[in-house]
């Protein structure tokens, strides 16, 4: 947000300062400081020492958070006795993330990640800093609400990192970073992105957070929800939306998706095998071919005129692709299809790479309008070479990454007739190959990209009536 309030706390010669995005988080974090005043100021000196970027710092203090809040939620606050109510929503938001999963597996690459390491020396001094009744109030708050600590899991993790020279942590507090390394494994398998704000229909990430009502929410590949932070009230501070994408039934469970449903059935599964540690077995995934957004259709290939389309890849792709038995006595109209598509993947990989370094050289207005020109000419011959037969079904997931980056190129040539038609494009893609619901968030954002466009071409000087009237239309039929 465009608020910003700064606080001081923790007394002596030199104060901590800290800066919050709105009073709301300022608040809801006042028992946190005098709670753990030095813990805080010992866990900024650690990450300042070992260069923690800000991002790693917030999930140092989101777990700081979590270890807290239950100790306020049953106990005044020296200096604030009687009334906790306005503690209520955070002691059952902490209480209801114990319920919260994570997977052995994927702690395990967390635990060994760099990233990790760093954040766990951070917690481990700021642990280490609080004194044995403030940790046995955690461990008693956690209790309470019905955790259980897993000594035995973070063990091996409480003693210091190699060329560390700190002492190794002694109980209560080695109970208290177990629980800590809890707190951030539940945080990181379950924390969504906040897109946009202000009620406007933005993609753009202004913060993640953790929201257990939605974590507790399954995946699916053709999911009926879709959420997103504009529609929680600046007011009521950070909230999470969901909306359906279609009409649910009575009694039919709700799911939202963990990954871009706009990819081949083996991309999915693949990205939730490594990201999330498991298996898909939604309804689209296990059918793989003759439902909305098949493999046919979405990584499909034609082979023929007039014939239908068949998957390049995963268990529905003919047996001569999936055994990649093509030699030169194979078939060739697949072979021919299987050319087609690396082909374009090159070009996608051109125009992906000249569109970066035009962006980097930015400044140069002149140089930047020029490399975007460059790289629409790049996506043309992408475009030219999928329509080829063989060639790529007019849904196919590479085609809207073609226009995907057509329509930013054709923003930055100012080339705002590039950018309607690709934007034409993706929307074609979304609505015809059933991957989308009618009214999911992304049939949403470029609808109201192409509405944008439309509405801007018709105002430019020297446009023919009649066109401007077409554009025109054509926008308040995208909104």
């Amino acid at each position: 947000g465009e608020e910003r309030v700064v606080v001081s706390f923790g007394g002596g010669n030199a104060p901590l300062t800290m800066t919050y995005c709105s009073s709301f988080c300022a608040q809801a974090t006042q028992g946190l400081r005098d709670f753990l005043g030095e813990s805080i100021r010992v866990c900024v000196d650690a990450s300042e020492e070992r260069q923690l970027e800000s991002d790693g710092m917030n999930l140092v203090l989101g777990i700081l958070y979590l270890l807290v809040t239950p100790v306020l939620g049953h106990s005044a606050l020296p200096g604030r006795p009687g009334n906790q109510n306005d503690l209520v929503a955070p002691v059952a938001a902490a209480e209801e993330m114990t319920n919260l999963v994570t997977h052995e597996a994927m702690e395990r690459i967390y635990d060994e990640s760099e990233g990790m390491a760093i954040i766990r020396q951070v917690l481990r001094a700021g642990v280490a800093a609080m004194s044995e009744s403030q940790c046995r109030d955690i461990l008693a708050a956690a209790d309470a609400t019905g955790v259980r600590v897993a000594t035995e899991a973070g063990d091996a993790l409480a003693s210091p990192e190699d060329g560390e020279e700190v002492a190794p942590l002694t109980e209560p507090h080695r109970s208290v970073f177990a629980l800590a390394r809890q707190h951030a494994h539940r945080i990181n398998f379950n924390a969504h992105a906040m897109a946009g704000g202000g009620g406007e229909l933005l993609t753009q990430v202004v913060g993640y957070g953790v929201f257990p009502r939605l974590a507790m929410v399954n995946h699916s590949c053709a999911p009926n929800l879709h959420y997103g932070a504009p529609w929680g009230s600046p007011q009521g501070g950070p909230v999470m939306g969901v909306r359906a994408t279609r009409a649910i039934q009575a009694g039919e469970e709700v799911f939202i998706s963990y990954v871009d449903v706009y990819r081949p059935l083996e991309e999915r599964r693949s990205k939730l095998v490594s990201e999330k540690a498991f298996t898909c077995h939604c309804t689209r995934c296990e059918a793989g071919v003759g439902v909305p957004g098949g493999d046919e259709i979405i990584d499909g290939i034609i082979l023929q005129k007039n014939k239908p389309s068949v998957p390049l890849h995963g268990p529905h792709a003919p047996a001569e692709l999936r055994s990649a038995d093509l030699s030169a006595d194979g078939d060739r109209k697949l072979q021919a299809a299987l050319e087609v598509y690396q082909g374009v993947r090159q070009k996608l990989r051109e125009a992906t790479k000249l569109l970066n370094e035009s962006a980097a050289a930015k400044a140069d207005q002149r140089q930047y309008a020029e490399g975007c020109a460059q790289v629409l000419r790049i996506l043309e011959a992408a475009n030219r070479q999928a329509n080829q037969v063989p060639g790529l079904h007019p849904y196919h997931h590479l085609r809207v990454k073609i226009a995907q980056l057509g329509a930013s190129a054709g923003h930055g040539a100012n080339d705002a007739a590039a950018s309607l038609e690709h934007c034409k494009v993706i929307l074609a893609c979304y609505k015809e190959s059933g991957a989308f619901s009618e009214h999911a968030l992304e049939i949403g954002i470029y609808a109201q990209q192409l509405a944008t466009l439309c509405f801007g071409m018709a105002k430019q000087p020297g446009i023919n009536k009649a066109w401007a009237r077409k554009l025109t239309a054509r926008g308040r039929e995208a909104m």
